[in-house]
């Protein structure tokens, strides 16, 4: 019976991988298709870590950044639902640290509402259901939140039944939100629209985190070198197995990733990575590495234990400098990639593409032929979302990645407001410079970039608080490198809180 299993897997996994193949074409732009109607994108157990239904390409170009607080607090997770996207994060204060949650427009980053909290300790990253932004502070007795998705007004809020509770967030599954609190915690389960706690089961397990990975109606944790199964209706442990070696110590917990076609699910520890048989609950296969954990610029620990991502029968993790992927079935080493720092974040998989973070940048790597093809000097945490790539960085930064449009139209331009205007360069043609003046009729911060015709970004001239009144500045046809341009056309682009304009120049030599 076993065999035939293990058979059947992998004449589904070379389907898929054929199907993919066969279908896949490579872009050499962004390319939109409308907003994409995929809800959210985190790195959830009940996702695969697939996205197929965001139309991103590369090259990304920014479309806008926020700064929140240049400090040591980096910005959770973001949640991308329909044109909004939600983040959370802590902004400094005299006495202590303010924990924020905003919701955003995302197209400009204007702020639409945000809820703060006066705390010591955590806002775990937000996650979405049924017009609620649900989210957890973590603190000695945890509080659930959660907010209506339109006016970030608090619809409930109840305490977790355990003591100290610290949860990596909140995962949903059906109407159900379910979260592993650690610090004498234990698997709890509460009614999405009410509150309500349905159950409760207890680890007795210290300084312990995870979260928990939903399949059908079995949750799954894996806690302390155990990967345990509860029943999602009751709360009941339905088997337990020990996926680390005995010679191993005890790890701390993380997050389960289930492969729901084969049936497998995945582990990252600190000593190497897991596959899990769900049917047999035996291990398939361990992937040794070294354990390094590394004190990075920022004064944070980055561990080797971070989520893995799923893809047509393949395995994405990262460890230390090392970006791999594995054979889903056999744990085979397929292709790696090594950077000059440790990777941080959990990799995120959508349209053929992976996006990951080191300690120092966010890179994109093309699934079919394992090349990296896009990178840019940040590090955060990652989502893809109507069509677009955020970071949430670890400095307090809050990125969007998207299409810059070659033509000027309606669709790019917004509704100008009063008092805001972007004016024809002078001179245009020109050689060797030229002068963009803009109005702006209130103190705002201002971004000014080039462009060339292809949407790749040349410099940025302006990316500054101005006051309000007429601004001019010069572009002498010099790049970000101070070499200067081809002949040809470029774009420059004025993006404020309330209002984007772009137009075209020449510049010949």
């Amino acid at each position: 019976m076993y065999n035939y299993t293990k058979l059947y897997r992998l004449i589904i996994s070379v389907t898929i991988v054929v199907a993919a193949l066969c279908s896949f074409t490579i872009a050499s732009e962004i390319s939109f298709e409308g907003e994409s109607d995929w809800p959210m994108y985190q790195y959830n157990a009940q996702h695969t870590g697939y996205n197929d239904k965001d139309s991103i390409t590369v090259p990304l170009q920014l479309l806008w950044k926020k700064r929140y607080q240049p400090d040591l607090y980096p910005i959770n997770q973001p949640v991308v639902i329909g044109n909004k996207v939600v983040i959370s994060n802590k902004d400094k204060q005299t006495t202590y640290p303010l924990l924020v949650l905003r919701c955003l427009e995302s197209n400009t980053g204007i702020e639409i509402w945000k809820q703060e909290f006066d705390s010591t300790y955590d806002l775990s990253p937000p996650a979405y259901y049924d017009g609620k932004i649900i989210c957890e502070i973590n603190k000695h007795w945890g509080m659930v939140y959660a907010f209506d998705f339109l006016t970030g007004n608090t619809v409930w809020q109840r305490f977790y039944n355990s003591q100290w509770a610290k949860s990596l967030g909140p995962v949903i599954y059906k109407d159900k939100v379910y979260f592993v609190a650690g610090f004498y915690g234990g698997l709890e389960c509460i009614n999405a629209s009410t509150g309500d706690s349905l159950w409760w089961t207890g680890f007795n397990k210290v300084w312990d985190e995870c979260e928990p990975a939903i399949f059908e109606d079995n949750s799954y944790v894996f806690l302390s070198g155990w990967l345990r199964c509860f029943d999602n209706n009751t709360g009941t442990m339905l088997w337990e197995n020990r996926i680390l070696p005995q010679d191993v110590p005890d790890a701390v917990g993380t997050v389960p990733v289930i492969d729901t076609i084969s049936n497998i699910v995945y582990v990252s520890q600190d000593e190497g990575l897991y596959a899990v048989d769900l049917e047999t609950t035996n291990t398939l296969w361990r992937y040794d590495w070294s354990y390094v954990a590394i004190w990075d610029t920022l004064g944070l620990w980055s561990f080797q234990r971070l989520t893995p991502a799923i893809c047509n029968g393949r395995v994405y993790a990262s460890h230390a400098d090392s970006v791999n992927c594995y054979d889903g079935l056999t744990g085979e080493l397929i292709w790696n990639y090594k950077t000059d720092t440790s990777f941080w974040s959990p990799p995120v998989i959508a349209n053929n593409l992976m996006f990951i973070c080191s300690l120092d940048s966010t890179f994109a790597f093309n699934l079919q032929t394992h090349e990296k093809v896009w990178s840019y000097p940040i590090s955060g945490q990652l989502s893809v979302g109507n069509n677009r790539l955020y970071v949430g960085t670890r400095a307090g930064d809050f990125y969007a990645f998207g299409r810059i449009a070659t033509d000027v139209d309606d669709n790019f331009t917004n509704e100008l407001p009063s008092g805001f205007e972007l004016h024809q360069n002078y001179p245009n043609p020109f050689n060797p410079s030229t002068n963009i003046t803009f109005t702006i009729p209130t103190s705002s911060y201002v971004y000014l970039t080039i462009y060339n015709i292809l949407g790749q970004e040349i410099v940025t001239l302006v990316d500054d608080e101005l006051s309000a009144g007429e601004h001019t500045y010069q572009w002498d046809a010099k790049n970000f490198n101070n070499n200067d341009v081809s002949t040809g056309m470029y774009l420059y682009k004025l993006t404020m809180e309330k209002f984007t304009d772009v137009k075209k120049m020449v510049y010949i030599k």
